[in-house]
């Protein structure tokens, strides 16, 4: 608690007695006075917060709490309609089969040694910055390739970031991440692959998108 607070309390603590006793000294007639000073006795005593720093910090921990566990059933109220709004998004962004074919025939999958992976990586990060390609798709093939080198680091995430860092690919972290779980998800559900949403829109949604895909496998597998 703050020094403020806590002088502030100690001013109320201070004035409100000297001041209750001015109350009745005007308007108070004498022999109401024991009665009136025992009502405002009770009437402290059923407010502590004036008085008690415990009482604030404990009543402050309730009230958020109270607020967390609202807004958590606010959001999970909501999540059956965000399912639904966001997988009828995807499905229609899903670009036509030849379109995507002319698109795709620029990435490959990830395969052989370290090195070769590693280059491969470095031209499908290029690929990122040319518009008439799908971003998605991008994204996708980026993470194939950072899986594919965190394998042949035997899942060593320690020796996995020293590579890329030797390697000069310069990629955050949060959206290497990103695109990795994308990947794997597309192993999952090919389609995926060919849907023409912002990024922006599967990173705000990433925590339902499993959801969304598995509502309809075989649209998503076809």
């Amino acid at each position: 608690m703050s020094q403020a607070v806590v002088e502030q309390q100690a001013n109320i603590a201070t004035v409100l007695p000297e001041f209750f006793k001015n109350i009745a000294d005007l308007f108070i007639p004498s022999e109401k006075h024991s009665e009136y000073f025992s009502y405002i006795d009770q009437q402290v005593k059923k407010a502590p917060l004036l008085f008690n720093p415990d009482a604030i910090r404990s009543a402050r921990k309730a009230y958020k709490e109270q607020h967390k566990i609202a807004a958590r059933a606010k959001k999970e109220a909501a999540l059956p309609f965000r399912i639904e709004t966001f997988t009828k998004q995807l499905k229609e962004s899903v670009v036509e089969r030849h379109t995507f074919i002319e698109s795709v025939e620029y990435f490959t999958e990830p395969a052989g040694d370290i090195s070769t992976t590693v280059n491969s990586l470095k031209q499908h990060l290029k690929y990122e910055k040319q518009s008439h390609l799908l971003s998605v798709t991008c994204k996708i093939f980026i993470g194939k390739h950072a899986n594919h080198i965190l394998s042949l680091c035997e899942n060593n995430k320690a020796d996995f970031t020293y590579l890329l860092k030797h390697h000069n690919i310069n990629f955050s972290r949060t959206e290497l991440s990103f695109a990795m779980k994308l990947a794997k998800l597309a192993d999952k559900y090919q389609t995926l692959c060919r849907v023409s949403l912002p990024i922006r829109l599967l990173k705000t949604n990433l925590s339902i998108l499993e959801q969304c895909l598995s509502q309809d496998e075989g649209f998503w597998n076809n």
